[in-house]
């Protein structure tokens, strides 16, 4: 098979929703790689990335928008992911959203197999895309937290004197 057809076949193996298609294109010890980690795949492929994201996405698919071989059996692949949350993602319940996200799949590609995929796609825009807020903050400074409440009851039913301010107090080096 030559690597456009052998990219095709991966491509076609996630539309079917079939793990043990998707893993059996993969040669032993191949690794499928994000920004978050690299994955080996094969057996595992089908339990750890495709266990998530079928339940989560019952009609998830992909379209290739431009694919080419770059050199070395590498198929540079432009895609477009799309599918409806309609089950649980990421330990939390459906959202209902469509997301649309496009992406960059590197396939190293030798003989009829798959030896790696190096995957790029907007992560902020997926999680939007949810419907989930996203806040980027250095870890350096730990999580967010806003505000404070107090509530006082003396017994009186008169209407209470009082208000709330709330301070933001940026942190620097030089204080």
């Amino acid at each position: 098979m030559e690597p456009l057809e052998v990219a095709q076949a991966y491509f076609n193996a996630w539309n079917l929703q079939d793990p043990a298609e998707i893993a059996v294109i993969f040669s032993p010890g191949a690794l499928t790689m994000t920004q978050r980690r690299a994955t080996p795949c094969r057996d595992r492929l089908s339990l750890d990335h495709t266990s998530g994201l079928f339940p989560a996405f019952p009609d998830l698919s992909f379209e290739i928008v431009s694919a080419g071989v770059t050199g070395d059996g590498t198929v540079a692949a432009q895609r477009m992911m799309r599918g409806m949350n309609s089950g649980p993602f990421g330990g939390g319940p459906p959202t209902g959203q469509t997301v649309e996200l496009p992406g960059a799949d590197f396939i190293v590609v030798d003989g009829d197999k798959i030896r790696s995929v190096t995957g790029y796609f907007a992560q902020r825009s997926f999680v939007k895309q949810l419907g989930f807020q996203v806040i980027s903050q250095p870890y350096s400074i730990g999580p967010v937290s806003f505000g404070d409440s107090v509530h006082l009851d003396i017994g009186k039913n008169t209407k209470p004197g009082a208000f709330s301010i709330t301070s933001i107090n940026v942190r620097s080096e030089s204080k």
